[in-house]
């Protein structure tokens, strides 16, 4: 697998960052093992790939390039990764994997590989056998504001040294070391109220309207809707980029009726459907405010808890999980990892299971 990242049409050696400045550019570092135990110092490269100077100085620290800087040295978690999911064929796919990778489901080798990818990009060349709980914690602390995912990095490397062990790669597994980030609030993964949700739509200013509907439809985070506008739309759905994916391209189909209301909306070609009532472009964390002033003026809905835009996500799995769709198929139409689904599915599917259980005691009578 190359270790390179791209950058525009420019490919980037693995170890180098790009921090975005307030006024528009972006600079570059070299900070090879950042969060690592294994960090060294973060060097500045500029603001363009493009200038030969650029590349002189990765080459005088060290980066790896195409060649002898990809070479896979055993013992490394490279070879530990390339051992337990194979290398790639023509399609991105993983054929040639180890039987306790194959045993897994499409869906989940998806998901599997997401979580890989990060820990080789930070840990590919260094040796497994040397690590430790704190440099776990270390490689965990950058995902930590997203939780779910944060602890699902965890328990996929924790695969992956338990597959390691009896390969001779380490002798221990100190994921089992780790302790789980505790969700404290968990009304942030409940789906609203219908009846709030309906109270929104007929009370609602019109971009609140607009997000709320938007959120249900498409289940993205609020940053990402505020993005949304009449450029993409593309055929029977919406063709756009989630932000948290590093701005990864993805097609969700819609209904006929989704299509017809947000068709219905005015919008410019280029701008977003959802603007502030003075018709300027919002943030999400604007539009996060702008819900909570509504909802504040609302007597019904003030005093409801674990009212917010993460909501909206919730409901959108919500709903195809009430159409019998599985959790694998939501993650891949919502472009949403396996773990965030079940976790937003689980009061649904809880109260489905208490549903079928009454419904066998009337059968047999039990109670009676």
């Amino acid at each position: 697998m190359p270790r390179r990242k791209r950058s525009g049409v420019v490919d980037l050696p693995a170890g180098v960052h790009a921090v975005p400045a307030s006024n528009g550019k972006i600079y570059y570092y070299w900070h090879p093992n950042r969060g690592t135990a294994y960090a060294g110092d973060r060097v500045s490269l500029g603001s363009d790939p493009k200038d030969p100077k650029f590349w002189q100085k990765l080459r005088e620290l060290g980066a790896p390039f195409d060649g002898g800087g990809d070479e896979i040295k055993p013992g490394t978690f490279a070879a530990l990764i390339i051992e337990y999911r194979g290398s790639p064929d023509e399609t991105g796919q993983y054929p040639n994997g180890s039987a306790e990778w194959n045993k897994n489901s499409r869906e989940t080798k998806s998901d599997y590989s997401l979580y890989l990818d990060r820990i080789r990009q930070t840990w590919g060349h260094l040796p497994v056998k040397a690590l430790s709980a704190p440099d776990i914690y270390a490689l965990r602390k950058p995902y930590e504001s997203t939780p779910v995912a944060a602890n699902h990095l965890v328990s996929v490397l924790r695969t992956l040294l338990g597959f390691g062990i009896p390969r001779k790669y380490i002798d221990r597994n100190p994921a089992l070391e780790v302790r789980a980030i505790e969700i404290t609030n968990q009304q942030n993964a409940r789906p609203w109220p219908e009846w709030a949700y309906k109270l929104t739509l007929e009370q609602a200013p019109e971009h609140i309207r607009r997000a709320a509907f938007l959120g249900r439809t498409t289940g993205q985070r609020r940053s990402d809707l505020v993005k949304l506008g009449r450029k993409h739309r593309d055929r029977d759905g919406l063709l756009f980029k989630v932000g948290k994916l590093r701005n990864k391209n993805h097609f969700l189909p819609l209904t006929a009726a989704e299509i017809a209301e947000i068709d219905s909306w005015s919008c410019s070609d280029t701008g977003p459907w959802i603007v502030s009532p003075a018709g300027k472009a919002m943030t999400g964390d604007h539009l996060g405010s702008s819900l909570d002033r509504f909802l504040a003026k609302v007597p019904q809905l003030a005093d409801l808890e674990g009212l917010s835009p993460h909501g909206w996500r919730a409901m959108a799995v919500c709903d195809r999980r009430l159409r019998g769709l599985k959790h694998q198929e939501i993650a891949a139409e919502l472009c949403m990892s396996l773990p965030m689904v079940m976790r937003y599915s689980k009061h649904v599917d809880q109260e489905a299971l208490a549903r079928r259980a009454r419904d066998k005691r009337e059968q047999k009578g039990v109670g009676l």
